[in-house]
């Protein structure tokens, strides 16, 4: 990172550089630690999903011109691009967006019929899944494509549709049929997080309606049933939620501070502990054995770190993450859009 100052009559300002000309795609090897970058210039190119068992990803990218649907593989080559006409509402930041593998469609939320859409790339036909879905894009917090072809959405309380508490549904494309798997008695948050195998979902929720203080649970998405209730401090605040490689442990923030839960022995272990002035953005499993994660505060964000299982410091990378970070190909890699942040 590079640090230049600049007087201008005689007032002094202060940037940092962190060596990234617009936007783009970081890859960083486990073992190696070693990070590759794809520029994709002045117009952020988002992750939107991954597919384990293809071993390629998926990203929306906006130019002036519309949007554009690239499927990379694993190392960053471009397999397929397509372009998309303006059918959808840009938003950063939001699991608003999936791709359905087996529907070859981009699924995404409708901000002006506020329904759940289904845009097919090879028909070039938009359909709609299901209507009147919200009443707001702040209400979908979750949304995640599930093989061989469901989808898991996550609502918030919604009272103008009839919906008074949060909400985990699945959907089928294959019966066109929703299933209610899941109603809050509080408050849910966009901290979810499906295991490697697509078996569990672990999510946030209060403690009781409208409280910011909650506990994890995990789902069992077989039998629809909460096998795990991960208690955490009283009047802590929950960030990240995240899975080793092998679906043994969940990783998450808990005011700040990073532990751990063993699905095997049903231990939390405090990796850990932050300063109460910073904050810990985009925690991600790195295999099974690291962890990674970006240290800051309201108005600054710092370099990835890298600690062990344990809390030792392994290094730090100059890479200016900006959004979820991905474990791609059975944990050998990390991925995540690289760039400046307006949120």
């Amino acid at each position: 990172m590079k640090t230049i100052f600049l007087n201008i009559t005689g007032m002094c300002f202060l940037f940092l550089l962190t060596g990234c000309s617009g936007f783009g795609i970081a890859f960083i090897d486990v073992n190696t630690l070693k990070i590759d970058t794809i520029s994709s210039g002045h117009d952020r190119e988002s992750i939107i999903s991954v597919n384990e068992d293809k071993k390629e990803f998926y990203t929306i990218q906006r130019p002036d011109s519309g949007f554009i649907l690239r499927i990379r593989d694993f190392n960053g080559k471009i397999k397929e691009e397509t372009p998309i006409p303006p059918i959808f509402t840009w938003y950063y930041g939001m699991h608003t967006y999936t791709f359905a593998v087996k529907e070859r469609g981009i699924v995404y939320f409708n901000n002006h019929s506020k329904s759940l859409n289904l845009y097919k790339i090879d028909l070039k036909n938009d359909t709609c899944l299901i209507k009147n879905l919200t009443t707001s894009v702040v209400c979908l917090y979750y949304l995640k494509y599930i093989p061989p072809d469901d989808l898991i959405i996550i609502l918030d309380e919604d009272e103008t549709v009839g919906r008074l508490y949060p909400e985990i549904i699945r959907y089928s494309f294959n019966t066109q049929k929703i299933i209610r798997l899941y109603t809050a008695k509080a408050l849910m948050s966009s901290g979810c997080a499906l295991s490697p195998d697509n078996k569990l979902l672990a999510f946030w929720e209060g403690i009781e309606q409208h409280d910011i203080y909650g506990n994890i649970k995990v789902m069992d998405l077989s039998t629809n049933k909460i096998v795990f209730n991960i208690e955490c401090d009283d009047k802590a605040l929950v960030g990240n939620i995240c899975w080793s490689s092998s679906g043994d442990k969940i990783g998450y923030t808990e005011s700040d501070n990073i532990k751990t839960f063993d699905i095997k022995t049903g231990k939390i272990e405090l990796v850990k502990a932050i300063p109460r002035e910073f904050t810990t953005y985009y925690l991600t499993f790195v295999g099974n054995k690291k962890l990674a994660y970006r240290l800051g505060t309201r108005n600054w964000r710092g370099a990835l770190e890298f600690i062990d299982i344990k809390g030792n410091y392994i290094k730090d990378i100059d890479v200016d993450f900006c959004s979820e970070i991905f474990g791609i190909d059975s944990g050998k890699k990390i991925i995540g859009d690289v760039g400046y942040s307006w949120y």
